[in-house]
């Protein structure tokens, strides 16, 4: 049985959007998005949405093709999985949210390599990416990053 229940708000974004995540306080949505320019180029990048306005508060440049989004059970970070042309591999982007800017960005697979899901520990302390092609391997990986050393990944 469907519902009759209209949406509270519909929030116009710049790119078509594939994910998002809740602050744990709530007052912030993560949204990525991705397109293809006219010209073949392709975007990539995050919505910052304010729940309580309902806006968009910024819109953060990451990798093409972001895959997924999660928040740091903290809120002070949000990792966002997409994949760096220049690099040729996946990474990861780190967004600090009392910013609203991309702290590092971490290569997590090998060339041609494309992360997809994204989640963070209970404790904050280790993200987890799944991607494929790890170091020129056809299978796909996880990756672990330690977020309180220096951005180390390993891939198991």
């Amino acid at each position: 049985m469907t519902s009759a229940v209209p949406p509270l708000n519909t929030i116009s974004l710049d790119l078509p959007p594939r994910w998002v995540a809740i602050t744990p306080d709530g007052r912030r949505a993560y949204v990525t998005m991705d397109d293809v320019l006219p010209g073949g180029d392709p975007v990539g990048a995050v919505a910052v949405i304010d729940t309580g306005s309902d806006q968009v508060a910024a819109t953060i440049a990451v990798g093409m093709g972001p895959g997924d989004v999660a928040v740091a059970p903290d809120g002070r970070r949000v990792y966002v999985s997409s994949f760096d042309r220049s690099r040729l591999s996946g990474v990861l982007t780190v967004i600090d949210t009392a910013s609203d800017q991309v702290v590092a960005a971490i290569a997590i697979s090998g060339p041609g390599g494309g992360p997809k899901g994204v989640a963070v520990g209970p404790d904050g302390r280790r993200v987890y990416v799944c991607h494929d092609h790890v170091h020129g391997h056809e299978r796909g990986g996880l990756s672990v990053i330690d977020t309180e050393k220096e951005p180390v990944t390993i891939s198991v």
